[in-house]
């Protein structure tokens, strides 16, 4: 339940902001999150 309630968010949220839009294209494990956050970190360096 909890999942589709962040789905739910994130598909709606930028309703109001035209020329905006969120797709959800599926959920992946805490593995990848840690992958895909320390490759955002050293970008930013």
């Amino acid at each position: 339940l909890l999942i589709k309630q962040i789905e739910h968010f994130f598909e709606n949220y930028k309703d109001l902001e035209p020329g905006k839009w969120v797709k959800v294209d599926g959920w992946a494990g805490s593995e990848e999150a840690k992958a895909t956050i320390q490759k955002a970190v050293d970008a930013a360096k």
